[in-house]
């Protein structure tokens, strides 16, 4: 009885097809598509079958467990059916194959849930493609015939590598392929990750025919198909073995170059005696599991019934909308608004020389320790629907974007990096400070062009990534020294700073307000307590997945105003060289205008206007920290010569007088310079106070200026070593402002 269920398949499947949605027309369904891609023939075509219509229908509606349940053992005979009736249609001197493509099953299998028991169950899983191999041809069906009897064998299943047939008319073991008689079909191998169960799990995928060549690094697909285990062939085994050890049909061949292994069975058999001895020693038959993929869909976000209702309520509130998003964290909404509009990013542009123009847009938070980078980050990566988050301490520069690597079998592929896998998402690296230079500088092309290179083993490839990169660091020494400029602060090359488009600078200040509001925060979360908020997680995704569909036109007055901001940065960026982050180049030209448009899509507006224009000129504003002046406290006392002052002076807050350092500094260069001048080497006490008067903003009265000029200039001798005095005459030291 086992052995009729393949006749009955194809009995039962050939009816089907040639019935099926019949219904009082000349024709089914099924035989209407097949008519339909023999209209212009090739060789090898794909029907795709309804399991739907399959448990409808008499008949086959009995097998179509059994069916699913083995189908790499019985997809041979629905091929079989199929192929028939496609030659039917055909004049007698063409042939053709039919291969079955079968619609999503019902069952969904976790990649972290993959047992034994799954092998061969039609069922879908779901990942995201981490590393991607070259197509090539693979035997399906192989025509071979006898050297000694020329005897031919046609459609040789080609089960789990190469299988040749065994002669009925001589005892001959040897055998030609006639390829031009033989059906091949186009192979490739894919590698796909799912991390749903909180931990990576990765595993090979086999595609076949038209789904070659059509997935790329980073996708996020859903595939139907089922599970097999591939016999690992580099072990000495003998063919006829392998064949006798899996002979129920679980395994598939994934072995590029058939004739190489065909020779190498060759060689063994030509080896000495010793070797033909160890050759005799058993050996376990080892397995790998992969996926056979039948079809597949790209994972598609499922949008809210009441999608219309929450955009209505989102563009009109859209500081609540803020707020909804990361509440466990409080504050930071102009870091969560920056997050935001990267989530939904820009227009994508493409110029007329066909090269795109970015639209995504690229973080970079900078601060001290404990402030929610960390949480932001890991928030964000899983709040994206193709987030991934990694941290610079174990990432390398294929690990961040991709490598050319050569597996187990001696194929090269391309293994997507994080950047890559985080394609249409967003990537969220922790402590960037520490990537080293050399491996910063592989992000140069990926984070502006949003494309990588790769050359490897002669294999060239240009990837897309159009990946937002939302980074995080510590500054030098892990506290922001406000006094210091921020290229003082941190660690990273000025090309890779210039290409993030926002750059915030979380300091941990004393707020005695804000701190009990954190406290509040954290305590509500170490207790469960859910925070109601404007809009949920759900809400949240479905109203940036519909804002960042959307395509706002620049209008003129907005253009106008974006050039008009720009300029006036540029302006102010030059007016405070050395008290600012970075400098102002076009860079922040092109930001300014990606940002502008995310905050109208984020309105839901469908023209970026001047308000959109001026809110993002102010987020920009903000990341423009200016470094805070330096103060120097200088005592203030009844007049006195300066070598009477006491070294150990020591008074109450209201007898000092703040002194900007800079002013200082600016007086002791132009003394310089005025020494310089009158080719002096050195000055008195007199030249120091009408130049201090003239110079210095003192926040005192006329009487008290030249007693805190005589307190600065002892300030410089004695605690700054600018100043050495002589006498009644000073010179400066090395340690001095240079001109």
């Amino acid at each position: 009885e086992k052995d009729e269920i393949p006749q009955l398949i194809e009995q039962h499947f050939t009816e089907f097809i040639q019935s099926y949605g019949q219904q009082g027309q000349e024709k089914g369904i099924y035989i209407q598509q097949l008519e339909s891609k023999l209209e212009i023939y090739q060789p090898i075509i794909t029907l795709q079958v309804d399991l739907e219509h399959m448990y409808t229908a008499p008949r086959i509606q009995n097998l179509i467990e059994i069916i699913l349940r083995h189908l790499p053992l019985y997809i041979v005979n629905l091929q079989n059916a199929a192929t028939r009736i496609a030659r039917d249609l055909l004049p007698e001197d063409m042939d053709v194959f039919v291969n079955i493509e079968l619609s999503t099953p019902n069952k969904v299998t976790v990649l972290s849930e993959i047992k034994a028991e799954n092998v061969g169950q039609y069922t879908r899983i779901t990942g995201t493609v981490i590393k991607l191999f070259q197509s090539c041809p693979e035997l399906i069906r192989g025509c071979f015939r006898c050297q000694q009897c020329n005897t031919k064998f046609r459609n040789v299943i080609q089960h789990y590598g190469f299988t040749e047939p065994h002669c009925t008319n001589c005892p001959s073991a040897q055998f030609d392929l006639l390829a031009n008689e033989s059906v091949y079909l186009s192979h490739q191998k894919i590698r796909i990750q799912d991390d749903s169960s909180g931990q990576a799990h990765i595993l090979d995928c086999i595609l076949r025919d038209q789904l070659c060549g059509r997935l790329k690094p980073g996708d996020p697909v859903s595939l139907n198909g089922c599970l097999i285990a591939v016999p690992k062939l580099h072990q000495q085994l003998k063919s006829s073995k392998l064949q006798k050890e899996v002979m129920n049909g679980f395994a598939i061949s994934q072995q590029q170059n058939n004739q190489q292994i065909r020779e190498q069975r060759r060689t063994r058999d030509e080896q000495p005696t010793f070797t033909q001895e160890k050759t005799k020693i058993p050996q376990a038959l080892e397995f790998q599991l992969q996926f056979l993929v039948n079809s597949f869909q790209y994972q598609e976000q499922p949008q809210s019934d009441l999608l219309q209702s929450i955009i209505q309520k989102g563009r009109n509130n859209t500081d609540l909308l803020i707020q909804s998003f990361a509440p466990f964290i409080y504050g930071l909404n102009q870091v969560k608004t920056a997050i935001l509009l990267q989530l939904i990013s820009g227009v994508e542009k493409t110029t007329q020389e066909n090269l795109s123009i970015r639209s995504d847009i690229n973080i970079l938070l900078i601060g001290d320790p404990a402030v929610a980078k960390s949480s932001l980050l890991k928030y964000t990566s899983k709040f994206s629907s193709r987030g991934v988050y990694t941290s610079g301490k174990s990432a390398s520069v294929a690990g961040l974007t991709a490598a050319i690597v050569q597996d187990e079998d001696g194929e090269w592929g391309v293994e997507a990096g994080a950047i890559l896998r985080a394609n249409n998402g967003v990537c969220c690296i922790d402590e960037f400070e520490k990537i080293s230079f050399q491996d910063q500088s592989a992000l140069h092309e990926v984070m502006e062009q949003q494309s990588i290179s790769l050359s490897k083993a002669g294999v060239q490839a240009t990837l897309k990534a159009r990946t937002p990169v939302l980074a995080a660091m510590n500054p030098i020494n892990c506290k922001y020294d406000q006094m210091r400029s921020l290229r003082q602060n941190i660690n990273v090359t000025p090309a890779i700073l210039s290409r993030f488009d926002l750059v915030f600078v979380v300091l941990d200040q004393v707020d005695e307000e804000v701190d009990l509001q954190i406290a509040k925060t954290i305590l509500e979360a170490q207790e469960g307590i859910v925070k109601q908020t404007f809009l949920n997680e759900d809400e949240i995704k479905a109203y940036l997945q519909a804002a960042k569909a959307l395509q706002p036109v620049m209008t003129k007055e907005a253009a106008d105003s974006i050039q008009r901001f720009w300029v006036e940065l540029r302006s102010k960026d030059l007016a405070v060289v050395g008290q600012k982050n970075f400098r102002m180049t076009v860079r922040q030209l092109e930001s300014l205008i990606r940002l502008s448009e995310a905050y109208a899509k984020l309105m839901f507006d469908d023209q970026v206007t001047v308000e959109h224009v001026v809110k993002a000129k102010n987020l920009l504003e903000q990341t423009q920290i200016k470094v805070q002046e330096q103060k120097e406290y200088v005592p203030i006392e009844e007049e006195k010569d300066v070598e009477e002052i006491d070294d150990d002076l020591s008074v109450e807050e209201n007898q000092v007088v703040e002194v900007s350092s800079q002013e200082i500094s600016r007086l002791c260069i132009i003394l310089k310079y005025a020494m310089q001048m009158e080719g002096n080497t050195e000055f008195t006490l007199e030249t120091f106070i009408e130049l201090g008067k003239l110079h210095l903003d003192l926040n005192v009265n006329e009487g008290q200026k030249e007693q805190v000029i005589k307190n600065i200039l002892k300030k410089l001798i004695d605690e700054k070593n600018w100043v050495n005095s002589e006498g009644d005459a000073f010179i400066f030291t090395h340690l001095s402002p240079n001109l």
